[in-house]
């Protein structure tokens, strides 16, 4: 919570069953976009981490990579 406070995050993803009181939290902070289309599974599958729920990646091109991708992917801009 205190890196998207401080502006070093780019985009927060949020696994497609994450708790809407979980999402709400961290949405509440500085204007960051949001990504709900993954599940759970493939998040822990991308970081190799169990239990991953939410993540954060911070401004960097990757972020600025994965933007774009998803807008790409998805036709829609993102919350």
């Amino acid at each position: 919570k205190s890196a998207i406070d401080s502006g070093k995050v780019a985009v927060l993803i949020h696994a497609s069953e994450a708790a809407d009181d979980g999402i709400r939290k961290l949405n509440a902070g500085p204007d960051v976009p949001a990504v709900q289309t993954i599940n759970r599974t493939d998040l822990e599958q991308i970081t190799g981490m169990a239990g991953v729920t939410h993540l954060a990646i911070l401004k960097s091109r990757l972020a600025e990579d994965f933007l774009l991708a998803v807008r790409r992917f998805t036709g829609f801009e993102l919350e």
